[in-house]
Formats: C-alpha cells, sequence, structure tokens
C-alpha cells in the first residue's frame, strides 16, 4: 500500500510540473532562450514553432556565456513581441545583441515564432557586421601610418564571415549590403561634392596646400563612391575609412579661408554618423516590437 501511494505521488508530482510549465509569453521566451543558451535542441523545439531539430543552428550564433534581459512586451490577440538584448559579462559594446522574439499561441500555449525571431536574430548578424566594418574604416583611417596592412587583415576576415553569413542568410544579407552601401555612396558624394564647392569659391584665396590637400580629399571620395556602385564588405569598409580621413584631413585647413565649409562638414559628420546608425537599426530588424 505504501509503495502504491508512493508511485502515485510521483505521477501526481509530475502531472503537476508538467502543468505548471511555461504559461505567459514572457516565460515561455525566458525558457525558450535558456534552452539556446544551454544549446537543448529538445527544449528549442519544445518551446517554440520549430518541428525539425535538425534544422536548428542556435541562429547561426554562439550563446554560451550570454544572458538576457528583457524590454518591451506587446500582447495582441494571439501574437506577442518581446524586445530582447543579450549581454556577455565582461563582454564589449559589440557584443550586445539586440532583437525581437516573436511569440505565436497555439492550442492555447504561447510558442516561439521560430521564423520571425530567427529574421530578427539573423538580421542583428547583418546589421552588426556592417556597423564593425564602419568603425573599422574610421578608425583606422585616424592612424594614416601603417594602417593598410591592419585593416587589410581585418577586411579579409570579416569578408570569409560575411560570405558564410550570406550562404546561410541567403539574399537578405545581399539586400542589406548593398542598402547600406548605397546610402554610404550618397554621403561621400554629397561631401564631394561641398569640397568641389569649395575650391570653386575660394580658388584665389586657398594656399597650395590646402587647395592640393581638398583637390586629394574629393579624388579619393570620388574613387571610393565608385567602388560602392559594386557593393561588397571591402568597398564598405574603404566608405569607412574615406569618411573619417575626409573629416580628419579637412579639420586641418585653414579657419580664415574654409571656416564657414568647415563648420558645414562638422555638420555633414554628425548627419552621416546619424544617418548610419539609424540604417543600421532599420536593417537589424524588419519588424519593431
Amino acid at each position: 500500500m505504501n509503495l502504491l501511494r508512493l508511485v502515485l505521488m510521483a505521477c501526481a508530482a509530475l502531472l503537476l510540473s508538467a502543468c505548471m510549465g511555461p504559461k505567459t509569453p514572457q516565460d515561455v521566451a525566458e525558457a525558450f532562450w535558456q534552452a539556446v543558451i544551454d544549446d537543448d535542441t529538445r527544449r528549442v523545439v519544445r518551446y517554440s514553432t520549430l518541428t525539425d531539430a535538425q534544422a536548428y543552428d542556435g541562429f547561426a550564433r554562439d550563446w554560451t556565456g550570454y544572458r538576457p534581459a528583457w524590454g518591451r512586451v506587446v500582447i495582441e490577440g494571439d501574437r506577442a513581441s518581446i524586445a530582447s538584448e543579450f549581454s556577455k559579462a565582461g563582454g564589449t559594446a559589440q557584443d550586445c545583441r539586440e532583437f525581437v522574439t516573436y511569440l505565436v499561441r497555439q492550442d492555447d500555449r504561447w510558442r516561439v515564432d521560430y521564423a520571425r525571431t530567427a529574421d530578427s536574430v539573423r538580421g542583428d548578424v547583418i546589421s552588426n557586421l556592417l556597423g564593425k566594418l564602419s568603425e573599422l574604416g574610421s578608425e583606422i583611417s585616424k592612424q594614416w601610418e601603417a594602417s593598410t596592412r591592419e585593416l587589410d587583415a581585418e577586411v579579409a576576415r570579416m569578408t570569409e564571415e560575411f560570405e558564410a553569413l550570406a550562404d546561410l542568410l541567403g539574399a537578405r544579407a545581399s539586400e542589406s549590403i548593398d542598402k547600406y552601401a548605397d546610402v554610404l555612396r550618397q554621403h561621400l558624394e554629397e561631401l564631394q561634392e561641398s569640397i568641389d564647392r569649395a575650391l570653386r569659391e575660394k580658388d584665389d584665396e586657398l594656399s597650395d596646400r590646402d587647395r592640393r590637400l581638398l583637390q586629394e580629399v574629393a579624388a579619393d571620395l570620388d574613387q571610393t563612391g565608385e567602388g560602392l556602385a559594386d557593393p561588397s564588405v571591402e568597398s564598405i569598409a574603404d566608405g569607412g575609412r574615406a569618411a573619417g580621413e575626409a573629416q580628419a584631413r579637412l579639420d586641418t585647413t585653414d579657419d580664415d579661408v574654409t571656416g564657414e565649409y568647415k563648420r558645414r562638414w562638422h555638420e555633414w559628420g554628425e548627419r552621416f554618423e546619424a544617418e548610419m546608425r539609424r540604417l543600421l537599426n532599420e536593417l537589424s530588424a524588419s519588424d519593431e516590437p
């Protein structure tokens, strides 16, 4: 009798624990992402719309050591979205991952919408890589001497990374890099036109040194823009370099002659950075929570 009682109690406990599984979208999202961090494919399938365990690839990222933080939650009928941010203890800002976790209610149970969430996560992968490329070019432009070798090595590494992503993400990767390159090219053309205008309007006042500098910067921007017409990882990195180097060199011209133009070029730099940040955010996810 005691043995039967123990068996019944154990069964009841198992049934109770099953009934007390994740209920709310927040609970399900937390359980799902813990499964991702633990690389537990069985639980990933359990808490999501994914039905084929072999199709799980960790969203092409390593989640070891990451911790989630949750933001805005929106629940509309049988759909929900949760702003999600993952960071690593001791990690840098570049290690931070921000995207949206989407959920759907099926048969009265909330599950993570695997396909939509995957699009959001992978969009963040693309935007992070593009952001790194832009930052890389700007940073290396500050080291004019002996920077080419470092730039080439880093761009080569990122080219391999992006090609791997392109194989995984398909058309989305190409569309993102095309759009980013197009906006970057437009901004560089705007700066080049402003420099050409300064050369025309201030021709009689410019020193030989400043005239030569402006001509060199304008020519570099023109050549870089032509490269961006055929978008690639290398051309985007070169675009970031050209933008950063142009601003640094323009700032050395004579204030008495180019003061008004320098003010415009500084304003261009602020607009440029804000627009590229906005575009990266746009590329990181197709929908907002």
